[in-house]
């Protein structure tokens, strides 16, 4: 190594890290296709809650959809075959260039096997390519009309080799794209990175780049990531969306045989299956205020439960642990009832159909229960999931709790600007729901991206080229909320929800590559 340090031809040396798979904090997966496809929007009228925070819906009502931007993305891959992206790749359809580095077997270790189709089995990345150009009834992209490219550089499991992602980033510049947006890294804060030398270079050169800031809140200052921490790229920060997108489905109830009664319930994956229709309630405990109902393993001397629907209380321990309890007593039909401000969809294990309801319909339940009545269910095979969006009153607007903080090692302040990344609603795997609402600056990285492909039509009218830094000087700070809206404090750093003013570079011409 000493040696080849000492030729002229060479003016540094780095070793070969291997960076994690973007993590994400998953709130859903729901299989939400048959709504979404054949929804209307005279039927569906409910705004896209990050394009009202952000502004961008009235950017979209002025015709404003990022035709002629060309955006490449480096991630897991891309579900192409997603009708919200396209249904296809090639010139013909929204995502158009790109190229698997590595294949589904490639973890980081090994040596990968490239692809000319960079398709996703992960899910991240065809999550991320919503966000910048879903087009569906319910909601779009920030750019739905902009050429998308995908650069895949993560395998079906395990990380991605720093080489590989420097050739992505290098492919995706001499393709010709005008915006490079990456939801990846890991903790660095030096500038030295080679990743984050070459994003540099790409931004000086005219390119913008989108970098997720991290996901690491927790850790406190000084836990930066690369190569969000390149100078002349835009680091992303999050915040939490104004509305928790929810899968909602659709059931009936009957007491003591009477009128069937309409209720709404949340789903941890499916709808329940018709064939439970004629199942009644069981509850373990008729104490509402339980907070630990079915914490603890049960005595199974009663009667199985599994022709049982069965009603357990949310809180103390996790919705896997409650199931597991109930297991053992053969229970597979699960309703949990709230006890917190915000609904959510619950987990559920494979072979257990689980959902959520409000608490006040679970104490109306218990109520019945409590005086001897029996209370039955109904599912139509028609039932179709739905979505409902939920206020959320107690961090929408604020910086979410896992967005990486500033600054790096070197004082810089990264993220630049931050966007909504929490609570996101986006396309996913074909054959797993096909859509998801995912959490993290892997999501707001995109939404940047997308904003800057809006913004970059203005800029082009005036002669200029591209879009590299954020400036202070026109920002709004927003907010961190720890856990409601008693405790929180201005943040100081440039986080904003607008496009401010930007330093702008002047664009070299490059090599055009075919698909």
């Amino acid at each position: 190594m000493s040696a080849i340090a000492t030729l002229d031809s060479v003016s540094a040396i780095w070793p070969v890290t291997v960076y994690s798979r973007p993590a994400t904090s998953v709130k859903s997966i729901i299989n939400l296709s048959e709504f979404i496809n054949e929804a209307e929007n005279e039927t569906y009228t409910n705004p896209y809650a990050p394009h009202v925070m952000s502004g961008v819906d009235k950017l979209h009502a002025q015709g404003y959809k990022g035709e002629g931007i060309s955006i490449a993305i480096i991630d897991t891959g891309v579900d192409y075959r997603h009708p919200a992206l396209g249904g296809g790749f090639g010139l013909d359809y929204k995502i158009q260039f790109g190229y698997d580095f590595v294949g589904d077997n490639y973890t980081g270790y090994n040596f990968g096997i490239p692809d000319p189709y960079p398709l996703d089995c992960n899910g991240h990345g065809t999550h991320v390519s919503g966000i910048i150009g879903a087009n569906t009834p319910v909601f779009t992209g920030v750019a739905p009309n902009a050429t998308l490219g995908m650069y895949r550089v993560f395998g079906c499991s395990g990380g991605a080799a720093n080489d590989v992602i420097i050739a992505a980033f290098s492919a995706a510049y001499e393709a010709g794209a005008q915006i490079i947006t990456a939801s990846l890294g890991d903790a660095s804060g030096w500038t030295e990175d080679p990743l984050a030398v070459l994003v540099s270079r790409i931004a000086r050169a005219g390119v913008s780049c989108t970098l997720a800031a991290g996901n690491e809140g927790d850790a406190g200052l000084f836990f930066a990531s690369t190569p969000a921490i390149s100078i002349d790229a835009i680091a992303v920060g999050s915040v939490d969306s104004i509305t928790i997108p929810r899968a909602v489905s659709h059931g009936y109830f009957a007491i003591n045989s009477g009128l069937n009664t309409t209720f709404q319930y949340f789903p941890a994956n499916n709808p329940y299956p018709t064939n439970i229709s004629g199942y009644s309630l069981y509850a373990l405990d008729f104490n509402t205020s339980n907070p630990a109902d079915a914490c603890t393993e049960l005595r199974c001397n009663t009667s199985s439960l599994s022709e049982k629907i069965v009603l357990i209380r949310r809180g103390t321990c996790t919705f896997l642990r409650k199931i597991a309890n109930v297991q053992k007593c053969g229970a597979q039909y699960i309703i949990f009832y709230n006890n917190e401000n915000l609904i959510v969809n619950p987990q559920s294990p494979n072979g257990v159909v689980s959902a959520m309801v409000s608490a006040e319909l679970g104490n109306q339940w218990i109520i019945h229960l409590k005086e001897e009545r029996t209370v039955t269910f109904y599912f139509p095979a028609n039932s179709t999931t739905t979505i409902l969006d939920i206020p959320n009153n107690i961090t929408g607007g604020t910086m979410s709790k896992f967005s990486s903080w500033s600054p790096t090692n070197e004082l810089y302040v990264k993220p630049e600007v931050s966007a909504p990344g929490g609570n996101i609603l986006s396309t996913y795997l074909t054959d797993m729901g096909a859509y998801a609402v995912l959490s993290g600056t892997s999501m707001a990285t995109p939404y940047i991206a997308g904003i800057l492909a809006l913004y970059r039509i203005f800029i082009e009218n005036f002669g200029q080229s591209t879009i590299n830094t954020f400036a202070p000087g026109d920002s709004v700070h927003v907010k961190y909320t720890e856990s409601a809206p008693s405790t929180t404090i201005d943040m100081t750093s440039n986080s904003t929800l607008s496009v401010p003013c930007v330093r702008l570079a002047k664009k070299k011409k490059r090599r055009k590559q075919s698909n």
